[in-house]
């Protein structure tokens, strides 16, 4: 049930810092992130190739999953598409 409220909040730059890259869809959480992370650092690790194939990424292109990325331009261009979008 809906009160009716509406909350604006404003939007500015990220900046020229962040950390880590967005979790994948679907990867459990912030658990199932810290667990993903740890298992793709282990090649050896049981689920390893499992992770790797749930990201679409075979054993030779694991180092394109890199989680302490953190694209600074594509976020300012989110948060200046949420800047423009019009409100309800």
């Amino acid at each position: 049930m809906s009160l009716g409220w509406r909350q604006t909040r404003p939007v500015s730059d990220a900046g020229s810092a962040g950390r880590r890259a967005a979790p994948p869809e679907d990867c459990g959480g912030v658990w199932g992130y810290a667990e993903l992370i740890e298992i793709l650092a282990d090649p050896g690790h049981p689920d390893y190739e499992d992770r790797l194939d749930r990201l679409g990424l075979g054993p030779d292109s694991a180092d394109e999953f890199d989680p302490a990325e953190f694209g600074v331009a594509e976020v300012n261009e989110m948060l200046a598409l949420l800047a423009e979008a019009p409100t309800r």
